[in-house]
């Protein structure tokens, strides 16, 4: 039984690690399969770019326009961007969510995935730069928001607090998968630090809302889709109400919340919700890398 068919073995490999540092700005496709051949399906390609092909960041020496040709290349397309161990910066968590959107549009529909901090790296020594379990769970969820399809965590060797968040994580992404993966709607917050998106599943709303700052905010959140009724907070036994397709809630500093509107047609105003919570309680320079370790992809 091969992988492919959801046994044990091979599902694909990689071409060169940030291919795109070592190639020229009009590389060609055809050099590019002269110098690693695609993958035979069933098995897939997989590339991690750096950072550069994200706007805010500053473009290699020889410029961004390889990066359509890789795009094609691959079958799946991720990167790396670490605010805190190579930006040396406590206040860009934000453009962890703008960057994957923008790798999203570059990918043109392909899945997408995004290498998460974790551990010190040797560029930023200073330790309030250290990735703690709180910066994990809010750069990995600012993926998600952003469109990610799947997540890594980078460098392996991180604390046992890391360990639990990132345990936490995987579990609550796995168990939002076909929510995470379904048809995305548009949602709005006020506050630009408050990083947003939703997608609908069966007529039910989910509405992923991150604080990508380091202070409390409160923020009024506004989708069409939501009807003026409450919706559940998952994991958090609480919820929120909705009025005029909007709704507000506070952020702590980095805070996550995922919001959850019961499928509504045909809805009357006393009409009862249902529960979501869980059934279980500068330019950045390149850095070598160690083994990294791989989070859940989503199917």
């Amino acid at each position: 039984e091969t992988a492919a068919e959801g046994g044990g073995g091979v599902v694909g490999w990689h071409y060169p690690d940030e291919w795109d540092n070592g190639l020229p700005s009009d590389v060609t496709a055809a050099t590019l399969q002269a110098t690693a051949a695609p993958a035979t399906p069933p098995l897939l390609s997989f590339l991690t770019l750096t950072n550069h092909f994200y706007s805010y960041a500053a473009p290699l020496p020889q410029g961004r326009g390889m990066y359509p040709v890789l795009a094609q290349a691959a079958n799946v397309l991720g990167f790396d961007l670490y605010p805190l161990q190579v930006w040396c910066r406590a206040d860009a968590f934000g453009h962890v969510y703008e960057s994957q959107r923008e790798l999203v549009q570059l990918a043109a529909g392909k899945p997408t995935y995004q290498w998460i901090e974790a551990a010190p790296m040797e560029h930023c020594p200073q330790p309030e730069l250290a990735p703690t379990a709180q910066t994990v769970r809010a750069e990995s969820w600012l993926a998600i928001a952003g469109g990610a399809t799947a997540i890594g965590y980078f460098p392996n060797g991180w604390t046992e607090g890391i360990d639990q968040e990132i345990t936490r994580t995987d579990r609550e992404i796995q168990e939002l998968a076909p929510a995470l993966l379904a048809m995305p709607v548009t949602a709005q917050s006020d506050q630009p630090a408050i990083k947003v998106s939703a997608r609908i599943l069966n007529g039910a709303v989910y509405v992923i809302a991150v604080n990508s700052s380091n202070a409390l905010v409160p923020a009024k959140i506004g989708l069409p889709e939501l009807y003026d009724d409450k919706l559940d907070v998952y994991d958090e036994h609480r919820q929120v109400q909705a009025a005029g397709g909007a709704f507000t809630d506070v952020f702590e500093p980095l805070q996550v919340h995922v919001y959850i509107a019961a499928p509504q047609l045909g809805k009357t105003e006393s009409a009862a919700t249902t529960s979501f919570d869980r059934f279980e309680e500068p330019e950045p320079p390149t850095e070598p890398k160690p083994e990294p370790g791989f989070g859940p992809v989503l199917p």
